[in-house]
């Protein structure tokens, strides 16, 4: 989660200057390099593998792929807190959803209560006070539906991710997959500047190099999920790992010097408690239940 957290927050200021497909492709292609150690910690073999099998690969890129554009439109309909919070919402319910269906995995009554707490941690940081009195309107119900379709595209993807990190290798999964979606990334982008419909500054060999250094936390947050879904449920992992959206926004604080609300600020508390007591859950759920 903190790889992820600083990348985000590294990557804030590329995403805001260039084109943003350009940006994704860029911080994809990057981390083809940056993330080649992990194949040293994987096991021999195990990415010939994957890639000789690459139906699974390819549908979690192409997925995530189109997740994130879901997530982009959404914003267009919902303000950012709100959608953002409902695309974390969505994610982690479809990964609970699947890992119950596709590994087996049954939550305890504490971990369930533990991932809907830190959802709501989530939603009470992201969420403004004037967005709660929100109409339902068709508007609204757009922007919803693109959160949910992001949550369940992306949330099948991770959700495939897992399969080969826990079936193959964990750190040769996780390259695989970063490396496709910026190869899936520079195709959608060449598809758009032959269409005409591309805008932003072009990324040239310096602009690449500063995103190279700012998306390199990925390649330790990426190989470290990947890692934690071969460990714990699906469901508990993409959990935690939804709380970025609040430690961006703390890393923010420090190096943009971004204003920090009373709210974000209970909600670390908060999710930072709920994490230990899911840790314990197992212990919680003898005792109680």
């Amino acid at each position: 989660m903190l790889g992820h957290t600083v990348q985000t927050t590294l990557m804030a200021r590329h995403y805001r200057k260039f084109d943003s497909q350009a940006a994704i492709a860029a911080r994809g292609l990057s981390l083809g390099i940056t993330m080649m150690p992990l194949l040293i910690l994987s096991r021999h073999g195990s990415l010939i593998q994957i890639i000789s099998h690459p139906l699974p690969l390819i549908a979690a890129a192409l997925l995530t792929a189109i997740g994130n554009w879901s997530a982009a439109v959404s914003v267009r309909y919902l303000p950012v807190g709100m959608a953002t919070a409902g695309h974390q919402g969505f994610l982690v319910i479809t990964a609970s959803v699947i890992g119950l269906l596709a590994f087996g995995e049954q939550l305890s009554v504490v971990e369930w209560l533990g991932i809907a707490v830190i959802l709501a941690a989530n939603s009470t940081a992201l969420i403004k006070p004037r967005n709660v009195s929100l109409q339902w309107d068709r508007h609204t119900a757009t922007g919803l539906m693109y959160c949910a379709f992001f949550g369940i595209l992306v949330g099948t993807g991770v959700s495939l991710v897992t399969g080969m990190a826990r079936k193959i290798d964990p750190f040769a999964a996780a390259y695989a997959w970063e490396l496709s979606i910026g190869l899936f990334s520079a195709l959608i982008l060449a598809i758009r500047k032959t269409a005409g419909t591309s805008d932003g500054e072009s990324i040239g060999p310096a602009a690449f190099g500063k995103i190279l250094l700012c998306s390199a936390p990925t390649a330790v947050g990426t190989a470290f999920f990947a890692l934690a879904v071969t460990r714990g449920p699906i469901g508990i992992v993409t959990a935690v790992a939804s709380t970025i959206v609040i430690m961006t926004s703390v890393l923010a604080f420090f190096l943009y010097h971004e204003r920090l609300s009373f709210r974000q600020i209970l909600a670390v508390g908060i999710i930072a408690a709920t994490i230990a007591i899911i840790r314990l859950a197992p212990a919680i759920d003898k005792s109680l239940f």
